[in-house]
């Protein structure tokens, strides 16, 4: 495991939990930071922690309790601001299939902690 992977490795397992096992909305949005981006390519760009709040909700109401592999992660920069990519693949509860797909996020150290400054995602 990088260096890179391993600071940003406990955020992913906040999000993670929060996402899939808890479905809570509220703790995956406060890994954003303030004037965070998070883009659905193609579709629809959310500014700002309201509005990824809003998408989060609906997100997670979609895909409900499910399990996700990450593959193909890859990650650059340095300890101030970390850019990570990965392929994901999640199973859906009771039968709603496969959701697959890719992102890229840029992660910025705010005094001790790590937020997402910009995340763009693919899914199908």
């Amino acid at each position: 495991m990088s260096e890179l992977q391993s600071i940003l490795k406990p955020y992913y397992e906040v999000f993670h939990k929060a996402f899939s096992v808890d479905l809570d909305a509220d703790k995956v949005t406060s890994l954003y930071a303030d004037d965070g981006v998070l883009i659905e390519k193609g579709k629809k760009c959310y500014y700002g922690k309201a509005e990824i709040l809003n998408f989060n909700i609906e997100l997670i109401k979609m895909c409900g309790k499910g399990t996700t592999a990450l593959s193909n992660e890859k990650f650059a920069g340095d300890e101030e601001c970390i850019a990570a990519s990965s392929d994901f693949e999640s199973e859906l509860p009771n039968g709603g299939g496969t959701m697959k797909g890719t992102f890229y996020q840029v992660w910025k150290k705010f005094g001790m902690e790590y937020k997402v400054i910009y995340d763009i995602f693919t899914m199908s």
